[in-house]
C-alpha cells in the first residue's frame, strides 16, 4: 500500500508539471448553451476578484476632483464609483459614475472606458455631442435599455441612454457600446454622429405646448436583426394661438456598419410602428389614438 501510494504521488507531481504550476487568473468569459462566448455583467460580490481588480486598476480615474485644478465654474466631483462592468473576450466595459453630493444622485454624470483585463490597457469612450465644460464626455441621465443585435457581430449591443446635460434644455440621446476585435469596445455610429438625438428639449422661444418622443428596439422586418422604431412629436402655438403639429416616425437600422435612418416608410408601416409604440406608453396623444 504504501509502495502504491508512492507512486501515485510521483505521477500526480509529473502531471501537476506538465500542466503548469502557475495559477491562473478568473475566468470571466460565459459560455452560452450552444458553447459560443457571451457577454455578461459583472457582480460586485459574486465576481469579487475581477470587480477589486477593476477598481484598483482606474485608481486614478476614480480620485476626487481637485479643485485647484478645475476650470472656473467647474464643480468639483468628489465621489466617484465603478457603476457597471461587463465583458466579452477578456475586454472589459467599464461605466464610472461621478457624484457631486454623496447622497443625492441627480447631478450624477457617467463615462466609459474599454479596459483589456490581460493586457491593462484601458481607452475611453467618447461621445458625441462633447460637453465642452468638462475634459470627457459627460452622459447624464444614463441608463442601460438592452442588448441588441444590429447586424451580423459576435456580441450584441450594449444601447443606453443618456442627456448631454443638466438643469438645462438638454438633448435626449440613444447610443450603443459596439465590440471590435481590434479596439474592443467603441461608440457605435448612429448616421453622421456617433448618437442618435431623440428629442432636444424646446427653449421657451420655441413656443412648445406638448414635446414627446417614443422609441423600441426589436425586429421590425423580420431580417433576424434589431432595428430602432423612434415616434416624435411636438406641437406648437404661435404668436396667434395657432396651433402646429409635427409628428414623424423613423426606422433605424444597421447598413455597412453604420445604423441610418429611414423617413420614406409606407402608411401600412407608420400606422404599425406607432401602434406598438404606444402599446405600452401612457403619453396623451397614445391615449387619444393620435
Amino acid at each position: 500500500m504504501k509502495r502504491f501510494g508512492t507512486v501515485t504521488w510521483v505521477v500526480g507531481m509529473i502531471l501537476l508539471i506538465a500542466c503548469g504550476c502557475q495559477r491562473s487568473g478568473p475566468n470571466p468569459v460565459q459560455q452560452g448553451a450552444n458553447g459560443q462566448e457571451q457577454f455578461r455583467w459583472f457582480d460586485s460580490s459574486r465576481d469579487s476578484e475581477i470587480w477589486n481588480r477593476v477598481q484598483t486598476a482606474f485608481g486614478q480615474e476614480l480620485k476626487p476632483d481637485d479643485p485647484a485644478k478645475l476650470k472656473p465654474h467647474q464643480a468639483a466631483y468628489k465621489y466617484k464609483y465603478l457603476n457597471q462592468i461587463g465583458v466579452f473576450r477578456e475586454v472589459a466595459l467599464v461605466i464610472l459614475r461621478h457624484r457631486l453630493i454623496e447622497t443625492d444622485p441627480y447631478d450624477d454624470w457617467f463615462n466609459s472606458y474599454s479596459y483589456d483585463l490581460r493586457s491593462g490597457i484601458k481607452k475611453e469612450i467618447f461621445f458625441e455631442p462633447r460637453n465642452e465644460s468638462w475634459d470627457s464626455d459627460g452622459l447624464y441621465g444614463f441608463s442601460i435599455v438592452k442588448l441588441a443585435q444590429f447586424e451580423q457581430s459576435v456580441t450584441p449591443d450594449v444601447v443606453f441612454t443618456y442627456a448631454d446635460c443638466s438643469e438645462c434644455e438638454e438633448g435626449h440621446f440613444l447610443a450603443s457600446f459596439k465590440y471590435d476585435s481590434d479596439k474592443g469596445w467603441t461608440a457605435r455610429q448612429w448616421d453622421n454622429r456617433m448618437s442618435l438625438l431623440l428629442m432636444e428639449t424646446p427653449t421657451p422661444d420655441d413656443n412648445a405646448l406638448s414635446f414627446d418622443y417614443l422609441f423600441k428596439i426589436k425586429d421590425w422586418n423580420g431580417d433576424g436583426l434589431d432595428e430602432v422604431a423612434v415616434r416624435r412629436r411636438t406641437v406648437t402655438q404661435d404668436e396667434r394661438h395657432k396651433q402646429a403639429v409635427d409628428d414623424s416616425t423613423m426606422l433605424y437600422k444597421a447598413e455597412n456598419g453604420t445604423i441610418v435612418g429611414h423617413r420614406m416608410l409606407t402608411q401600412k408601416e407608420r400606422e404599425s410602428i406607432k401602434a406598438e409604440l404606444c402599446n405600452d406608453s401612457n403619453l396623451s396623444f397614445c391615449r387619444a389614438g393620435e
